[in-house]
């Protein structure tokens, strides 16, 4: 004789469990776990975020929505048959983490950022503002020595706190003829900081902007102008994230210097004779990448070449995009500051920094 079965309502015996990545546009997938009970179980599922139900989602797997970021996911898992039914909760995520992101301010201002959902951690450069050219008048004469370049600082893996805002200051090119020197560019007042070129006065180059918080180099120093009519200095390169900005070159007809070898920095302007100056190269803030090379003297003089990722200016006065020096009848190139996240992937000067 046939030994008889006995039935019974669901019983979990082993957790569910889930598995996938915890950030936020990822798959979670989630196991039944293991049960008892006879007739045969049909199963259900429910996501929950913390320990509150999300709408619609109850199938076997889960894509995280943003809305979710910094919160635990857990999956309850139903288990039915003809005799009732039962639940059990699976292993809770670690908290989701936000997808990669990132903000970048280049105008000249003083603002803050509000840190996103999921976000702890985040990596920045921040490079300083180029300083003006200065007109020294000797008589009815006049010579222009050279802005100095600003610097460039990045800190990686600065801690932040979902929803708090935080400073972000981009330092002003200055422009006129009177030697201003560019403004600093800073992000959380003290966890980084780049300064802004000097101006230059009398005949003497601005020195260039240095690195307050951070790592990163220096900004080139402006050229000098000769004692003679019409002569001028070339701006100073930007720093870049590995060594300084290169020098200008020195009024009347000398090159500027390159940036540091292998360090993404702008290169220095030309010294020239009137309208043959030229400004410093900028440099550019998804990483560190080519250095720029320094000004040429010829007819007519290029500037000094930008550094990683910055942009060329059509007229031969400024550099590339960010922070080159001034030279005659130019302007200093603004700062700038990028933010990148999550800060403990995301690294300057080169780990996956560009856009995602």
């Amino acid at each position: 004789m046939a030994a008889t079965v006995k039935s019974s309502a669901p019983v979990n015996t082993v957790a569910p469990a889930v598995t996938g990545t915890a950030t936020v546009g990822q798959t979670l997938s989630c196991s039944t776990g293991t049960w008892t009970g006879t007739p045969t179980i049909t199963y259900t599922y429910q996501w929950q975020h913390t320990t509150t139900n999300i709408a619609a989602a109850t199938s076997s797997t889960y894509v995280i929505e943003a809305a979710y970021a910094g919160e635990t996911i857990r999956c309850v898992v139903i288990g039915t048959n003809s005799l009732g039914n039962s639940s059990a909760n699976s292993n809770s995520t670690s908290a989701v983490a936000a997808p990669p992101g990132q903000q970048a301010y280049t105008t000249a201002q003083s603002t803050t950022w509000v840190c996103p959902s999921g976000v702890t951690s985040v990596s920045v450069v921040c490079v300083g503002g180029g300083a003006a050219y200065y007109v020294n008048w000797q008589g009815e004469t006049s010579t222009t020595p050279g802005g100095g370049g600003g610097a460039l600082a990045y800190a990686n893996g600065i801690s932040v706190t979902p929803g708090n805002s935080y400073e972000v200051i981009v330092g002003a090119g200055a422009a006129g003829s009177g030697g201003a020197s560019g403004g600093y560019s800073a992000f959380n007042v003290t966890s980084c900081r780049a300064n802004g070129g000097s101006g230059p006065v009398s005949t003497v180059g601005g020195s260039g902007g240095t690195v307050v918080y951070g790592t990163g180099g220096s900004g080139g120093k402006g050229g000098n102008a000769a004692n003679t009519d019409g002569t001028g200095g070339g701006g100073g390169g930007a720093g870049g994230y590995a060594g300084d900005g290169g020098a200008g070159g020195n009024g009347p007809s000398n090159n500027g210097s390159a940036g540091a070898t292998n360090s993404g920095a702008g290169g220095g302007g030309v010294g020239e004779v009137a309208s043959n100056v030229t400004g410093g190269g900028g440099v550019g803030i998804l990483g560190i990448g080519s250095t720029g090379a320094g000004g040429v003297v010829g007819s007519p003089s290029t500037r000094g070449g930008h550094g990683s990722g910055g942009t060329d200016r059509s007229t031969k006065e400024y550099g590339g995009y960010y922070g080159g020096g001034a030279s005659q009848n130019g302007a200093g190139t603004n700062g700038a500051v990028r933010i990148i996240w999550p800060g403990d992937v995301r690294q300057f000067p080169s780990t996956r920094t560009a856009d995602e």
